[in-house]
């Protein structure tokens, strides 16, 4: 499958509303394949342009990331 599959995709999954990420959260991105899982280490104030950012750690490989919130979906077992 071509590695930009996913972030053309961005209608997978639950969102989280900005208001419920909390620092320790398993989430996924939904730009990204449903089996990669994420755990925010640290949520970004709100920047001028409105957006707020999250640092995110694999708890798999420890790789790190930094995203927009916007992106951030419910692993599966916690959709509501």
């Amino acid at each position: 499958m071509a590695r930009g599959f996913y972030k053309k995709r961005h209608n997978v999954g639950q969102s989280i509303p900005s208001n419920q990420l909390r620092v320790g959260m398993l989430i996924h991105l939904s730009y990204t394949n449903f089996g990669c899982v994420w755990r925010i280490s640290s949520i970004e104030p709100v920047n001028s342009k409105g957006e707020i950012w999250l640092n995110l750690v694999a708890p798999e490989s420890g790789k790190t990331k930094r995203t927009n919130a916007r992106y951030a979906v419910y692993i599966r077992r916690d959709q509501r």
